[in-house]
């Protein structure tokens, strides 16, 4: 039979109906498709669960939007049961059911959670810990989106910089996403577009001594920051921008003296008002005259500005980028630790490294924001890599009270909207200041610690207490190579025992008998039985009566490059809370990404992994910790190919 005969459609549910629930029978060799419509009234987040009944059937779910476009699929092999989250807008949604393989009676069950605009689940779920991460949009390889990419972004990141025209479809999703999200349009302070070369009177263009207009590396047009009729259309162009995108603020590029850096130039730009080449003094004092007048035209709405630059300018004795700080809202220092071609094994001394970090503390003092980014965009391995963005997020959160933002980039053509795990690690609050100790520098938090190491010298720490690491490993001494730096968290056995410093139970009472002396009954003043033996266990040798099992294992791509990994741990037969499971995802045989996840009330536990390849994933479980039992050793047959 074709599919459009075997294609069985219920009626749809009230509009009202916040919970559903569909039954049915699909057979893959007759009516394979099976789909239920739900109105959906208001924005909501729709949670759909697929099970049935015959374990050799293979089904497979998918979610179809009012236009008609099938949105998302969840078809993890034949593992059950499936699941589907997405954030719908009201009209009438289809889920279509799909019998890969076999037959079975089915049950699918709908919840649908209207957004209140409480944020409440925003701030439950958001994606970092101690530091805010911010994404830089404006240097994507794209600038076209889905909605499902922006409202994820908006997810992962409380503050987005980006182009006027990539996200604005998205905003009210984006906003029902993070209500708190701060958005600010991308434009340039003192550069014309390469198109523009003639656009603007030719007075507001700067020359050189020949009267030649100047361009820079990207063939666009260098202006004068000190003209008024610039300085005007700047701010005009800000509020244009704004209300164009519906975002919330401006971010204003090129106002430090990076703009005028005579190798990234034509030829050397001649300030009209002297007849002479611009004097750092000039330019500073120009651009943050022009930082001003934007922000007093802007307000109340925020204006973020580039051009601090790193440490060393920041400080500078003559004209300090610091100046730019004063004015505007907040700052970014783009070259913070780094420039991004630097080679991947150069790095600056300590002196300049300390600059950099005093940049942020100082800001810090001042009541400031500053964002800063590291970009490692030279050639070098992913390892490599890795490393440099430890040592970057340590460095900053030694500085950092967790009102400045934090961004890193491996590469040019990374996308810079995506999450990243190390920045969702949660150490608390910062207790005091850092400090430093024979060249290794150390801020103590309410849940861990960070080190950096800014020297040539590879340096061994011991630890006051266990801590885990950035990969799970839980250790109480580390070793920080030259240029390194690690985020620490308390572990968790650690946080045991400042509950219970004994860090021992008392074995001879019975529950409930912390007198430390004898259960009722018991006189003889020895224990009766052999209290590590449960009931009926008399022999003298332990056995394990729960053995806890990870149950299932269960795979959903999410966007272009990510996928979600859950896990359903059980002791018996009843679900699991707490257990930490620690597993390797392997891609085609080759180790991919180790991961410690902790399950919830339900028993499950859920990853996103980001930036993966195409082709075909395993989970291979390591570990299951629980104070309820021993694991199993096993890991379910699974395997999932995108």
């Amino acid at each position: 039979m074709g599919m459009l005969a075997a294609y069985l459609v219920t009626a749809a549910a009230p509009a009202d109906a916040a919970d559903h629930t569909f039954t049915g029978r699909v057979d893959a060799a007759s009516n394979s498709w099976a789909a239920h419509r739900v109105q959906i009234s208001d924005p909501s987040t729709v949670t759909a669960t697929l099970d049935w009944t015959t374990t050799s059937a293979d089904l497979n779910l998918g979610l179809r939007d009012p236009s008609g476009s099938w949105v998302q699929w969840s078809a993890s092999s034949s593992a059950r049961p499936e699941i589907i989250e997405y954030e719908v807008e009201p009209g009438e949604w289809t889920l279509g059911i799909s019998a890969r393989e076999g037959a079975s009676d089915y049950t699918l069950r709908v919840a649908v959670e209207p957004h209140n605009g409480s944020g409440d689940a925003w701030e439950a779920d958001n994606g970092w810990g101690s530091v805010q991460p911010w994404a830089i949009e404006q240097e994507s390889r794209t600038h076209v989106w889905t909605e499902e990419e922006a409202v994820e972004a908006a997810t992962n990141f409380p503050l987005i910089t980006a182009l006027r025209n990539s996200y604005r479809a998205h905003v009210p999703a984006m906003r029902r996403a993070n209500p708190e999200l701060e958005l600010s349009v991308y434009m340039n302070g003192v550069f014309a577009q390469a198109n523009q070369q003639d656009a603007y009177p030719p007075s507001w263009y700067l020359r050189d001594a020949d009267g030649n207009k100047i361009s820079n590396n990207w063939g666009i047009w260098l202006m004068d920051p000190a003209n008024p009729g610039w300085v005007e259309d700047r701010a005009q162009t800000c509020l244009d921008f704004m209300s164009f995108s519906g975002y919330d603020g401006c971010f204003v590029d090129n106002l430090g003296p990076g703009a005028i850096w005579l190798p990234s130039l034509s030829a050397e730009p001649i300030n009209p008002r002297t007849g002479r080449a611009w004097t750092r003094q000039e330019w500073m004092t120009a651009t943050t005259a022009l930082t001003e007048q934007l922000q007093a035209t802007a307000a109340p709405s925020p204006v973020l500005v580039n051009g601090l630059g790193y440490g060393n300018e920041y400080f500078r004795g003559v004209a300090p980028t610091s100046d730019l700080l004063e004015v505007a809202d907040g700052a970014l220092a783009e070259i913070w630790l780094r420039a991004p071609s630097q080679g991947i094994s150069s790095h600056r001394p300590k002196s300049a490294w300390l600059r950099d970090v005093e940049l942020v503390a100082d800001a810090v003092a001042r009541g400031k924001t500053v964002m800063v980014s590291t970009k490692v965009w030279t050639d070098g391995s992913r390892a490599q890599k890795e490393a440099w963005h430890r040592f970057a997020l340590a460095s900053f959160m030694l500085a950092d009270d967790g009102s400045n933002y934090f961004a890193f980039s491996y590469g040019r053509d990374e996308d810079p909207t995506v999450g990243n795990d190390l920045w969702s690690i949660d150490v608390g609050e910062p207790v005091g200041a850092y400090e430093a100790f024979e060249d290794v520098y150390r801020r103590d938090f309410s849940q861990g610690k960070v080190l950096v190491n800014p020297t040539e010298t590879a340096r061994t720490v011991q630890l006051d207490r266990a801590y885990v690491d950035p990969d799970g490993v839980e250790r109480t001494s580390v070793r920080l190579e030259s240029h390194s730096g690690t985020i620490l968290r308390t572990s968790e056995a650690d946080e045991r025992d400042a509950q219970d410093p004994s860090g021992e139970e008392d074995t001879d009472d019975a529950p409930g008998d912390e007198d430390g002396e004898d259960a009722v009954g018991d006189d003889d003043g020895e224990d009766g039985e052999d209290p590590q033996d449960p009931p009926g266990d008399e022999d003298g040798e332990d056995v394990d009566s729960t053995l806890t099992r990870v149950a299932d294992v269960r795979f959903a791509d999410r966007g272009r490059p990510n996928m979600d990994v859950s896990l359903g741990v059980e002791a018996g037969e009843t679900p699991l809370a707490g257990a930490e499971v620690r597993y390797r995802l392997m891609r085609d045989g080759e180790l991919t990404e180790r991961v410690r996840v902790t399950t919830d009330d339900d028993g499950s536990a859920a990853h996103r992994f980001r930036h993966l390849d195409t082709g075909c994933f395993e989970v291979v479980v390591e570990d299951v910790d629980h104070d309820e039992g021993s694991w199993d050793g096993a890991t379910p047959e699974n395997r999932h190919c995108r």
